[in-house]
């Protein structure tokens, strides 16, 4: 009977967020939520994916420290350290006995280059040991300090964990990881990460050339706005409620209209043109009223 491999499943589900968030990004979606996720679910994934390779090679050394505070605890210890499959070991045991295994931090990962060795030889690659410790900073940063939605994962930065990830979907093949060999089935079709290697990458550009972004010129640019604010959220409910007006189905979801939308005003490409001036005027009893004032809605792309 085939031993499971205890880290996979947990770790697939990481790399397929990373995959997704690394595609909604080159498709313009780039606010602080796409880019954390995305740094969180690879570094997340990878560290899982090196873990499982330190099981199946019965590396004890993935395994930091053990607390040890009764005779059952120290039986388990002798046992940790007696065994032969580390990943029979572990998934037989319970989850409160589990937790007395701490196991190695990322950073020790990154310097474990004989795990990924085999598969850097083959693509004749040195190291991606700067890559790795790129990412760690990076998860560092949104974890334990403040970061600037702007700032982070810089254009440079993004374009060396993208084509990190091409080397990390050589190292899961490799080592026998996904579910499926060759091409992937519609059903696995998310966890294949065959893009082409990025040389540079423009935020603003992808913006610029998101279907979403297309939608919005079409559907709102010249348009007219009420709201005395320039409030991205009015905004997308202004597009979803003049798609309903000409009769048109919606394609893309609210919460990527929303972020999309925030990103032209944040690059400064959505402007509010105000059409005429507020003017007072008494009503028949007395009671002041003003005169509308509405803008007209300039997406520059």
């Amino acid at each position: 009977m085939k031993v499971k491999k205890i880290l996979l499943d947990n770790a697939l589900e990481s790399w397929s967020i990373a995959i997704k968030y690394c595609k909604y990004i080159k498709n313009g979606l780039s606010t602080l939520h796409y880019k954390k996720t995305f740094v969180s679910s690879l570094h997340n994934s990878i560290e899982l994916f090196f873990k499982q390779i330190m099981l199946d090679k019965e590396d004890k050394t993935v395994i930091d420290h053990i607390v040890v505070k009764n005779e059952d605890i120290a039986k388990l210890q002798l046992e940790f350290y007696q065994t032969k499959n580390l990943n029979k070991f572990f998934e037989g045991m319970d989850a409160k006995h589990r937790n007395k295994f701490y196991s190695i931090e990322f950073s020790r990962l990154v310097d474990k280059n004989k795990l990924i060795k085999p598969t850097l030889d083959r693509l004749g690659i040195q190291s991606i040991k700067e890559e790795l410790e790129l990412l760690q900073e990076l998860r560092n940063h949104e974890t334990h300090f403040y970061i600037s939605s702007l700032d982070y994962l810089s254009e440079v930065d993004f374009v060396k964990i993208h084509n990190l990830m091409k080397i990390i979907y050589e190292i899961i093949e490799d080592n026998d990881f996904l579910p499926y060999w060759g091409e992937p089935s519609n059903e696995y079709r998310h966890l294949e990460f065959k893009e082409k290697d990025l040389k540079k990458f423009s935020y603003i550009e992808a913006l610029k050339s998101s279907p979403i972004t297309q939608s919005i010129v079409t559907v709102l640019n010249g348009k007219q706005h009420f709201y005395f604010e320039e409030n991205p959220f009015n905004l997308t409910e202004q597009y979803f409620e003049e798609l309903v007006e000409q009769n048109e189905s919606a394609n893309h979801d609210f919460n990527d209209v929303l972020s999309i939308i925030t990103l032209l005003k944040q690059y400064g490409l959505l402007h509010f043109i105000q059409i005429g001036d507020y003017e007072e005027f008494e009503g028949e009893n007395g009671e002041l009223f003003y005169s509308q004032v509405y803008y007209v809605i300039e997406i520059n792309i």
